[in-house]
């Protein structure tokens, strides 16, 4: 579970496809990766969007923190 603009997304099912790799999504599992999405090395277009907005599974309460759970990734 990643958290971006308090919105939770379970990215399980994705991580492995991500063009960026497998690596830069598992170090934001249970953080905000806001930033990290809007304005990272890379500028995410609308499908990734669209994308990001399936794997939505929870709002974040403000000043929240995101749990994970404790999967294999």
């Amino acid at each position: 579970i990643i958290d971006i603009t308090d919105l939770a997304h379970d990215v399980t099912d994705f991580i492995d496809s991500h063009p960026g790799g497998r690596a830069l999504l598992k170090g934001q599992v249970g953080k905000d990766a806001t930033v990290p999405f809007h304005g990272g090395v890379h500028a995410h277009n609308n499908a990734a969007h669209n994308l990001l907005a399936m794997m939505r599974v929870a709002i974040c309460e403000q000043g929240g923190e995101v749990e994970c759970l404790k999967k294999q990734l």
